[in-house]
């Protein structure tokens, strides 16, 4: 651990991180504090903090150590590939090998360079990991039984008990208090849009101003050469939307086509969301991949220019991904294995 802290910076570091910003919905992780990096002891981090800063570590500690000569970063980014192979969608008998292999590999390692006097260095949560392949045989991905939809439950919760001034019946205040809350979202949001049931693209904010015409339009071209819009059609630009459940952006990241043997992952963003009388268009902007970057744990991409019009429903299926521009680089976070 000598060997990093020397090299690093952490005001520049916390800096840097602070500055980061996702094209997609991103929980800044908060400083580092210098006592608990010297000390190696637990970040104080929350679940969704924790997993930002295992993004953005690697995008920034790129800049200052390198896995080739830093065992500790090295064993680092072994453990990132691991966290993002748990995240795929499926599995072979293959994949479910290497993540054995990686896993032990990880724990190897983590023995050694992180040695304890009292105890084992290996953690409850560090001993879990053994166990996930076999899970996974049994159960599936874990995609699909995680708890981070509960969770992320836990904030309306406390927004409700913030009005409550009944705490003889907790229990029934909170129940009664969000009831009502869901009947209203229901009565003006509509019962199939709450339980995210319809196919179609949500507004959720427009651009201000009153509608354009097509051919005043910076896409105008695109627009009538792949869609059936004229260039006197009206239309008007959104900034923020739902597709599917998920929130998406102008700026938002999407998979284009996975690797191939002869070239890698490919990946194309919103540049601007069109909405007409009756339908809604994606204009999207190729993105050239340039690398894999295995020091930052990301792939370095940049704007081609090219642009494309895509139905939504096209990406019903497809995740928004987190993309940080940083040192005049977009650099896009593989979010499972088969990414990469």
């Amino acid at each position: 651990m000598s060997y990093t802290t020397v090299l690093l910076d952490l005001d520049e570091v916390n800096y840097r991180i602070a500055s980061l910003r996702s094209s997609r919905e991103f929980t800044v992780p908060p400083l580092l504090r210098k006592n608990e990096i010297v000390n190696c002891t637990k970040l104080s981090f929350s679940s969704s903090e924790m997993a930002s800063i295992g993004m953005c570590l690697g995008i920034v500690l790129g800049d200052y150590v390198s896995s080739d000569d830093n065992p500790y970063f090295a064993n680092f980014l072994l453990l990132l590939r691991i966290i993002t192979c748990l995240r795929s969608y499926n599995f072979t008998e293959s994949d479910l090998k290497i993540l054995e292999y990686n896993i032990n590999v990880h724990n190897s390692n983590h023995v050694i360079l992180y040695p304890k006097t009292n105890g084992s260095s290996i953690t409850p949560k560090l001993h879990v990991l053994i166990h996930f392949s076999e899970q996974i045989r049994y159960f599936g991905p874990p995609r699909y039984g995680w708890c981070f939809r509960y969770e992320s439950k836990n904030a309306p919760f406390k927004r409700v008990m913030r009005r409550n001034s009944n705490y003889h019946n907790v229990p029934w205040s909170l129940c009664t208090f969000h009831q009502k809350l869901v009947g209203l979202q229901i009565r003006s949001d509509g019962e199939l849009d709450y339980f995210e049931m319809t196919d179609s693209l949500k507004i959720i904010s427009m651009t201000d101003g009153p509608p354009i015409e097509v051919q005043f339009s910076q896409w105008s071209k695109e627009l009538c050469d792949e869609t059936s819009l004229t260039l006197f059609s009206p239309i008007r630009y959104l900034k923020k939307f739902k597709i599917c459940g998920r929130i998406c952006f102008v700026g938002s990241v999407f998979l284009r086509k996975l690797p191939t043997s002869n070239g890698l992952a490919s990946f194309f963003r919103v540049a601007e969301v069109v909405a007409s009388d009756n339908d809604i268009y994606l204009i999207m902007e190729n993105m050239d991949t340039i690398s894999l970057n295995v020091d930052s744990f990301s792939f370095n991409v940049r704007a081609t220019k090219e642009f494309t019009v895509i139905s939504p429903l096209s990406l019903q299926f497809q995740v928004p991904l987190h993309c940080f521009f940083y040192n005049n680089t977009f650099h896009v976070v593989p979010d499972y294995y088969h990414m990469m």
